[in-house]
């Protein structure tokens, strides 16, 4: 199900179902917005033997445009129950994106392009053995480009590597490695460069590239209060700055809870942790952040018993000085 908001927070319209099927299972939804204007729903869907991704363009004013997509099926290495593990989109500048999706049966993560009308450009990039819990993290470049970056299992640990492509999504060099660690997730900054953020030992942090691929920056520790904390995602705002949101464990009185906080786009956090969730009860947890046209952003997480029934969707929106 999908459900449109304004930049107020006000909702457009009332719920509508995506997905054109409804028998057995549509899990892993993720929403994307494309370089002019419309936008995308792709999901992992499961019916008897058939697993595949499914996908559906939408106009800017909501309407479908065009029929439901098949972006991927039948692939011997998706999971036999849901499919893909987990799945996420990149818009390019040419009205076309990136699906990243990470599946099993060999354990890997892989990458494909399409263009504007959902047709697939070129062939399926293997990311040899990328960590499979979590999909890999795609930006694009200014030079039509893209760089992924995933985490992989070597000599029994967990590593973070990134792998440049260029337009046509053939790879630039060979892999490079950015540290020990997990769950990387990127976003690319106004000027050209990029943050990665992944979980280490001693929680997550993020580091600042250029558009080089060069560190501008040492390791930034994200939480200063969080023991243990996790799924960082990261958002690039209007002004250059850039905002982290992450599950954290017990620093709200309760289980899990949703944090964000503010950077430069040097890495220099700017002003304290914020603590998202005003109902702290239970778990919340799965938490997203996107930044919005007038310089604030919105954050989004799923929250435990705070309607009455499982778990429901919540959001906070912040203006550009980050007041709730």
């Amino acid at each position: 199900l999908g459900q449109r908001y304004n930049l107020a927070g006000d909702t457009v319209g009332t719920e509508f179902q995506v997905n054109t099927q409804t028998a057995y299972a549509q899990v892993r939804p993720a929403a994307l917005e494309l370089s002019d204007g419309r936008w995308l729903v792709s999901w992992g869907e499961t019916i008897g033997s058939d697993r595949s991704i499914k996908a559906q363009i939408f106009s800017p004013d909501g309407t479908p445009s065009g029929s439901e997509l098949t972006l991927a099926t039948n692939q011997p290495y998706f999971n036999e129950t849901w499919g893909v593990y987990s799945l996420q989109q990149t818009a390019l500048s040419d009205g076309g994106w990136i699906t990243a999706y990470s599946a099993a049966n060999p354990n890997t993560s892989y990458l494909q392009r399409f263009d504007s009308q959902g047709n697939t450009l070129g062939e399926l990039i293997n990311l040899n053995n990328a960590y499979i819990a979590h999909p890999p993290g795609v930006v694009a470049l200014s030079d039509g480009g893209w760089l992924a970056v995933y985490a992989k299992v070597v000599n029994t640990y967990n590593h973070v590597y990134s792998q440049r492509f260029d337009s046509q999504g053939t790879a630039v060099g060979t892999e490079t490695y950015i540290s020990s660690g997990l769950y990387p997730n990127i976003v690319a900054l106004k000027n050209g460069g990029w943050v990665i953020a992944w979980e280490s030992t001693s929680g997550d942090v993020a580091q600042v590239f250029d558009e080089t691929g060069s560190a501008v920056s040492a390791k930034v520790q994200i939480s200063t209060t969080s023991t243990v904390l996790t799924y960082t995602h990261l958002t690039a705002l209007e002004n250059g700055d850039w905002v982290a949101v992450w599950e954290g464990f017990g620093a709200d009185g309760s289980v899990r809870g949703i944090y964000a906080r503010r950077f430069d786009a040097s890495g220099a956090p700017l002003g304290n942790e914020l603590t998202v969730n005003t109902y702290t009860a239970d778990n919340q947890q799965s938490p997203s952040v996107a930044a919005l046209q007038d310089g604030g952003w919105v954050v989004t997480w799923e929250s435990e018993g705070q309607d009455g029934s499982g778990y429901g969707i919540y959001g906070q929106r912040y203006d550009a000085q980050g007041n709730s």
